[in-house]
């Protein structure tokens, strides 16, 4: 127990003054118990994030597009898309999966499947736009988590489906101004290219990554956590990565399927006491 106690107070001493202003829960605080032995054992911890509600909240970004998405179609659905033009980040927030159209508008009264599979197309293709990054913000101290794992010594790959041709520069501008990243750390980000699905390109990132950190590049490199919110994504983890830590981070998903048994749920308030 006296070792353990030393170990973390270690940590807190190597983690910045920033980090610390908000505290981590107790469970990621032990945690990072794991990047201080990978670090004495001389080797390099690795970190694998997600971006879009694993560590970014992009309600707002979500509300936007919805909204932007409604006057196309004011003459066709005038009935519906007065109802969800009131639409508030409340209701985002208040969703079971923040991603669903068709649960989004129920709550509003809309129940006309045209209208919710058009608006679901035209939202998602401005979402995916550079239009309102901006607007994205960092889930309730995720940047702070980010940061001490640098602190530490991590390197971090930040892999996410956004396409690199639409939000590549607009992402980096992001992580950078949510106070992800600094210029001085070892990260990567990997967006998808053109004409590539979600999961193909997950799973070509999963192996650049593998391909990175073996003999030939990075020898000493050891993948210690991975996180996401698409079970999909983080299944595939935890087969490329059977021995990190794999965090899944419930609230907004696309596909749904049952998480492998090692996978931890880690809602979104538990980076954070």
């Amino acid at each position: 127990m006296k070792k353990f106690k030393w170990i973390l107070l270690f940590i807190v001493a190597c983690i910045s003054t920033d980090a610390l202003a908000l505290e981590f829960s107790p469970y990621l605080l032990q945690k990072l118990n794991r990047i201080y032995e990978i670090k004495t054992q001389g080797r390099t911890p690795v970190a694998i994030f997600d971006l879009d509600e694993t560590v970014i909240n992009t309600d707002q970004r979500m509300l936007l597009s919805t909204l932007a998405a409604l006057p196309d179609m004011a003459s066709r659905y005038p009935q519906e898309v007065q109802l969800t033009s009131q639409v508030t980040i409340a209701d985002f927030r208040a969703l079971e999966n923040s991603y669903s159209v068709e649960e989004l508008l129920q709550g509003l009264g809309v129940t006309n499947g045209r209208f919710i599979q058009e608006l679901a197309e035209r939202r998602l293709n401005i979402y995916l736009s550079p239009e309102y990054v901006s607007a994205d913000t960092s889930i309730h101290c995720a940047n702070h988590w980010v940061r001490a794992l640098f602190d530490l010594g991590t390197k971090v790959y930040f892999v996410s489906s956004r396409y690199l041709s639409l939000q590549g520069q607009e992402t980096v501008n992001s992580l950078f101004q949510n106070g992800f990243i600094r210029e001085s750390d070892d990260f990567a980000v990997l967006l998808r290219p053109d004409g590539m699905g979600s999961i193909e390109f997950k799973r070509a990132s999963f192996q650049y990554i593998t391909d990175r950190l073996g003999p030939a590049h990075a020898p000493d490199a050891e993948v210690a956590f991975v996180f996401e919110n698409e079970p999909e994504n983080i299944n595939a983890m935890v087969e490329y990565f059977p021995l990190a830590d794999a965090f899944f981070i419930p609230g907004a998903f696309v596909q749904d399927e049952p998480l492998k048994s090692s996978i931890v749920r880690l809602p979104t308030e538990s980076y954070c006491q």
